[in-house]
């Protein structure tokens, strides 16, 4: 049950994520993509200080430490994803961004845990890569961006795995330390090099944050219950699917064909890891 309940929790993550894409997206036309995605890490900070406050979660030093170091992973992860955009084809940067995230998670679970899909999760790992592959390829990207794309996977990786680590001591207070790091070292990047003004700050960009920030605690939930490799796998490769369905769905983007079968792709992937079990 609890293996269903993990692979539910990263779907969800999945959806948070790619409808926060989505959400700010739409709510940065105003802005530049790294005052977005400041904005985007400031929203969630007070939400999840409130929340572990109204839930009284004990206060742990282990989980805001392991979360300013996640966050400090994040916000590499950011820097470097929205560099590699800027060099390079969107669809190629964020098919090789997630896969690296899946590969870099799975590798661990291999080598810290010996922990190794069953063959049928495997298949199912293998589909949902497929599908993110499938969904987000577009072009050709300069060499730069890619090794760009890499190292953004690999941190945001390693933020997945960081929040395994420390996942028993304070989900709440972990994820409260990521988010005002990753806060901050974003903000400082911000007010160096773009000071997009203050009052363009749309629901948008707020409705993407708290989406943002629910989907990395839904991923803190699926890592407790399945390995960090099996939820990053589902939870990385899939929001690019769920953002083109909702360009498709909201503003009548037309989907191209590779996009109805990626979406069936990421369904059929999650079922097999499902029944893996």
């Amino acid at each position: 049950m609890n293996g269903l309940i993990g692979v539910a929790a990263a779907t969800a993550a999945a959806i948070s994520f790619g409808t926060a894409d989505f959400a700010g997206g739409l709510g940065s036309r105003r802005w530049t993509a790294l005052g977005a995605a400041t904005v985007v890490q400031l929203v969630g900070l007070p939400a999840v200080v409130l929340i572990a406050v109204l839930v009284s979660e004990p206060w742990s030093a282990t989980a805001i430490g392991v979360g300013l170091a996640a966050g400090l992973a994040a916000a590499i992860g950011l820097l470097a994803l929205y560099s590699a955009l800027a060099a390079g084809s969107m669809g190629i940067v964020t098919g090789i961004t997630g896969v690296a995230v899946a590969g870099f998670a799975l590798a661990f679970d291999a080598a810290m845990h010996n922990v190794i899909p069953t063959p049928l999760q495997g298949v199912g790992v293998a589909t949902a890569l497929a599908a993110g592959l499938l969904a987000t390829i577009g072009g050709w990207s300069a060499r730069r961006a890619i090794v760009l794309a890499l190292f953004a996977g690999i941190a945001f990786g390693g933020c997945f795995v960081l929040f395994d680590l420390g996942a028993g001591n304070g989900p709440l207070w972990m994820l409260g330390g990521a988010r005002a790091t990753a806060s901050a070292i974003l903000g400082l990047q911000w007010v160096m090099a773009d000071r997009t003004p203050i009052h363009r700050i749309g629901f948008l960009l707020i409705g993407a944050g708290l989406l943002d920030t629910a989907a990395n605690g839904l991923m803190i939930l699926a890592i407790t219950l399945i390995p960090v490799g099996l939820a990053a796998s589902v939870a990385a490769v899939a929001p690019p699917i769920v953002t083109m369905l909702l360009a498709h769905i909201v503003l009548r983007e037309a989907l191209p064909a590779r996009g109805y079968v990626a979406f069936g792709l990421a369904c059929v992937g999650i079922m097999l890891i499902v029944f893996g079990w």
